[in-house]
């Protein structure tokens, strides 16, 4: 019997050579099948939904972008998303079907939405402008910082969701009540904070069931929900400014020229200037004394000259002399030159592990954050001098990642 050699190893390195190159292949396959499985559409022009070549079922690897000012419509057949479809500042999207964001969707309005049908929000729904539907129902996630507008008559059903962002609800009717089957916030119960509620005739809405307005916002049991102080009615809160333009543009690198007008004041006290980098977390920069009484074209000028993220957003904050307070529509400014990073964030959604490329080799830095902007990069885990992260450890849900002051959005199996 021969014993054991050294030199054996190299006999069988030709081998073990051969099964990673297989390994690779395989590998490489798998990763062109997920990228020829991920589907991104951009509209074309104002036209149809079907002439856009836009699914009615937006599958979980589909994202659509209607953008450049287009206009789409739909007026045959009810859409279904499971991706992500977002509609940009000056774009459109209307029809007469019904909207429906599964668990697994995410939607964002920068826009005008129109549809005469309903909306459906069993997933995550971003409005930061507005949108106008027949009736609205959600067990899901809506930031709402600007105004969602129900026919008259009809009901907005919070059904064990959130809803929340500092914006407007206008609906003669509210029913929440509790979910069992939805765990938002660690609890099944319908949450509202920071939403002003008003009717179609600019009163207070009335409530579906045996409910009533002090009930809503001071024990919340009547309608098993969870309210706090931000949570204002038309009947108490409306507002004396009416805002006509708010506009955000860069007039060269790192410098943004805001103007807005006012058509009419009354007991204005101030404007709040604020910016963010991702449409969800605002910071204060500027304020702005307002005119106090007026009823003639009022402008105003403000210039940031700290742009700094590859993308910003601004809004305005109203606030009268008695503290109650309003938003503005959200502007966004493109603040990058040549040199911004292009970062890729795969798979989408993910199950135990992401990875993040971009075009720079030192990608720095990269967080993970809840929605509401908990800091949970603590339990994720980067895999040593690479760009793969772990995520095991989170729950199902929506996720915020910060690569290089831009912020993407993931969907955790």
């Amino acid at each position: 019997m021969v014993a054991p050699h050294d030199n054996c190893i190299f006999y069988y390195r030709p081998y073990l050579l051969i099964l990673m190159k297989k390994l690779f292949t395989l590998l490489l396959l798998n990763l062109t099948v997920f990228t020829a499985l991920a589907t991104i559409y951009t509209s074309s022009g104002s036209e149809s939904w079907s002439a856009a070549g836009f699914p009615n079922t937006v599958s979980t690897t589909d994202t659509i972008y209607i953008s450049n000012g287009d206009s789409v419509y739909n007026t045959t057949t009810n859409i279904s998303i499971s991706g992500l479809v977002q509609i940009d500042a000056g774009t459109y999207l209307t029809g007469s079907v019904k909207i429906t964001l599964n668990s697994d969707g995410e939607f964002t309005n920068n826009g005008i939405l129109n549809i005469t049908d309903e909306l459906h929000v069993d997933g995550y729904f971003y409005n930061n402008s507005k949108a106008n539907v027949k009736k609205l129902h959600n067990d899901g996630y809506i930031n709402n910082s600007d105004t969602i507008i129900l026919e008259a008559g009809e009901q907005f059903h919070l059904h064990g969701g959130v809803i929340t962002g500092c914006g407007t609800v206008i609906t003669d009717v509210i029913k929440i009540e509790a979910n069992n089957g939805v765990n938002f916030l660690g609890n099944s119960a319908g949450v509202t904070s920071c939403q002003n509620f008003c009717s179609t005739s600019s009163g207070t809405p009335t409530f579906s069931g045996a409910t009533t307005e002090t009930e809503f916002t001071s024990n919340s049991d009547a309608t098993n929900s969870q309210t706090d102080s931000t949570v204002t009615f038309c009947s108490a809160s409306a507002l004396p400014v009416e805002l006509v333009k708010f506009e955000a543009k860069q007039i060269q690198e790192g410098q943004v020229k805001l103007t807005w007008t006012t058509a009419s004041e009354l007991n204005n006290e101030l404007f709040l200037v604020q910016r963010s980098k991702d449409g969800i977390h605002w910071n204060t920069i500027a304020s702005v004394e307002g005119a106090g009484n007026s009823s003639t074209l009022l402008d105003y000028t403000y210039m940031d000259y700290n742009l700094s993220a590859c993308s910003s957003f601004y809004r305005l904050k109203q606030i009268d002399y008695d503290g109650q307070s309003d938003f503005s529509s959200i502007q966004r400014v493109e603040g990058c030159t040549s040199g911004k990073m292009n970062v890729i964030i795969y798979p989408n959604p993910a199950n135990n592990q992401i990875t993040v490329e971009s075009n720079d080799m030192e990608t720095g830095p990269i967080k993970i954050m809840t929605v509401l902007g908990e800091d949970l990069t603590n339990r994720t885990n980067r895999m040593d001098h690479s760009n793969v992260i772990d995520i095991s450890n989170l729950k199902t849900g929506l996720y915020l990642v910060q690569v290089d002051g831009q912020t993407f959005r993931i969907f955790k199996k």
